[in-house]
């Protein structure tokens, strides 16, 4: 019996990987990446160093970073992020990238490496507040809350896409600690046909009654999204609704479901350092809206992954990231401003986002040395002199044979060096030879050279 296999699904690493040959963008009304996998024959045939692997490096950091150059380049290095298509939306890497970036930059500040301000509205570039924080007061009792949200433009009519890999929406995750933190994830559809990933967190300071829950839901959410909401909280909150019929029971908020109107006042409020908690539970929440799918698989996979499989290359990438929270720190390019990633980095800190940028940057700066130099040599310095000031450390004979080389490779120094012989002056000559930058030799066949083109 014959049996169609997808080529695909057979090369699929437990990490949710597709091996891939090549990859590029195609543009239309709505491009897109279009990879070209690798075939059964090809994998079991091609050396290992043909085929391409992702590097030890790669990670969320590489995705929330990527510009259009190094697009294709991380594309051929993941194959596919969200399954098994060859054809992959643009718009797609698009809102993972964002997504990526803004959890990266919650989880650095979280850890210190960056100031609150950089989640908070700047009037001076007319940006908007990466996460926007909003406070809830009852005036009655003085109890309060506090709202966190931050908001991604998706497109959830994608087949196989971006959203479709992520959990049934609404989405609600909640987390105990010192205080008591109810996430909701959320497709929101705004009436120009846009869509938007919105994740909320609630965050209370003791336990909520599930009675001032369902009414809280009501005042911010319309009447179905609350009923959905409540439903999947009874679903996935434990002992939640157990209580509904208690008229005893602590409540926090303590409203009336008849009179609710008038008794919230609500403001938008600055972050401040007390919310660290809860931004740390959102971007927990973040991560695990990426983990739908991952499941225990003891005999594909290895105790390096957990002994988990993944479907999506993307859903790795965000286990890996959630591996390393305590560690992730960004730096910028020296030389292009890219961001990368310094987790688990040690030793000298790394200052360019890759080799081609080192040497660039190592080119650059040789290449202004050289300019500085022959720039002090015009303006009458000697050679020693030179040396001594932009080679302070070095010994004196390696320097003056640095700063020696770099005026005798100079082109226009040898220009006025030839027209000085021509008019006979010989003060340029007298000095370059005084100095060792040309020997009389050089001056020699120079003026051979001359006298044959006259």
């Amino acid at each position: 019996m014959d049996f169609d296999m997808n080529v695909i699904d057979q090369l699929k690493t437990p990490q949710g990987r597709i091996p891939v040959h090549n990859v590029r963008l195609t543009q239309g009304d709505s491009p897109y990446l279009e990879f070209v996998p690798a075939n059964a024959a090809e994998r079991f045939t091609t050396p290992d160093q043909a085929m391409p692997r992702p590097a030890s490096q790669t990670g969320i950091e590489d995705l929330a970073f990527v510009d259009k150059n190094g697009l294709l380049p991380l594309a051929l290095q993941t194959g596919p992020l969200f399954g098994t298509d060859v054809r992959e939306s643009l718009v797609d890497w698009q809102s993972a990238a964002n997504v990526a970036r803004a959890v990266v930059t919650v989880q650095e500040v979280v850890n210190g490496g960056k100031p609150l301000a950089v989640l908070q509205a700047d009037e001076e570039s007319q940006s908007e507040a990466l996460v926007a924080k909003t406070l809830v007061k009852n005036v009655e009792t003085g109890n309060d809350f506090s709202i966190f949200a931050i908001s991604f433009a998706v497109d959830a009519s994608i087949e196989n896409g971006y959203v479709a890999h992520m959990p049934n929406m609404p989405w609600l995750k909640k987390f105990v600690g010192d205080e008591f933190d109810y996430v909701i994830g959320d497709i929101e559809h705004d009436p120009d046909g846009a869509d938007y990933l919105t994740v909320t967190l609630f965050s209370f300071e003791c336990e909520i009654a599930p009675l001032d829950f369902a009414l809280v839901l009501s005042c911010f959410y319309d009447g179905a999204h609350a009923v959905a909401l409540i439903d999947q909280a009874k679903k996935t909150i434990a002992g939640f609704g157990e209580a509904e019929g208690e008229a005893e029971k602590a409540s926090l908020i303590r409203l009336d479901a008849a009179t609710v109107e008038g008794k919230l006042d609500v403001w938008e409020s600055e972050l401040c350092e007390d919310d660290m908690v809860s931004l740390r539970h959102l971007v927990q929440a973040l991560i695990s809206l990426h983990l739908e799918g991952v499941r225990v698989d003891l005999f594909r996979s290895t105790e390096d992954d957990d002994f988990l499989s993944f479907d999506t290359y993307l859903a790795y990438l965000w286990f890996l990231f959630s591996k390393k929270l305590g560690d992730v720190k960004i730096g910028y390019c020296a030389r292009c401003g890219k961001a990368f990633s310094l987790a688990r980095r040690r030793g000298v800190p790394k200052k360019y986002c890759s080799e081609e940028c080192k040497t660039a940057a190592k080119n650059d700066k040789t290449r202004q040395l050289q300019i500085d130099i022959r720039q002090a040599y015009a303006e009458g310095d000697g050679v020693s002199e030179i040396a001594a000031a932009f080679f302070p450390k070095q010994a004196s004979g390696v320097a003056c044979d640095k700063v020696r080389h770099m005026l005798s490779t100079w082109v226009e120094l040898k220009h006025d060096v030839d027209a000085d012989i021509a008019q006979g002056s010989g003060d340029i000559v007298k000095r370059c030879v005084a100095e060792g930058v040309f020997d009389q030799k050089y001056v020699e066949r120079r003026m051979k050279a001359l006298k044959k083109v006259r």
